[in-house]
């Protein structure tokens, strides 16, 4: 994620509401995400979560938090035009 104040979609895992919020930067493995007041609660620290901007899908843990800015430690990403490529690929070779 390189955009700062680009707009995310915040998730808690494994199947929690969606808040909205805007990226603040990533350093190395780790992501600043500000939530609005009335979005930034219920994500403790060590909440599974998911982060969902444009282009890619990051898989974490909440580390820390600043306000209303939570830091994510990122395990995992996927490039979202990759991942519909495989879908596209996977439906055709199934002949749906």
């Amino acid at each position: 994620m390189s955009a700062t104040n680009e707009p995310v979609i915040l998730r808690r895992l494994p199947s929690g509401d969606t808040r909205t919020g805007h990226s603040q930067g990533a350093e190395r493995d780790r992501l600043k995400i500000s939530l609005g007041p009335e979005e930034a609660g219920g994500f403790e620290l060590g909440t599974l979560v998911e982060v969902a901007s444009d282009e890619i899908f990051y898989f974490g843990q909440v580390v820390g938090r600043q306000d209303r800015v939570l830091i994510i430690q990122v395990e995992h990403s996927l490039n979202r035009f990759a991942l519909a490529a495989i879908n596209n690929n996977w439906t055709i070779s199934k002949g749906t």
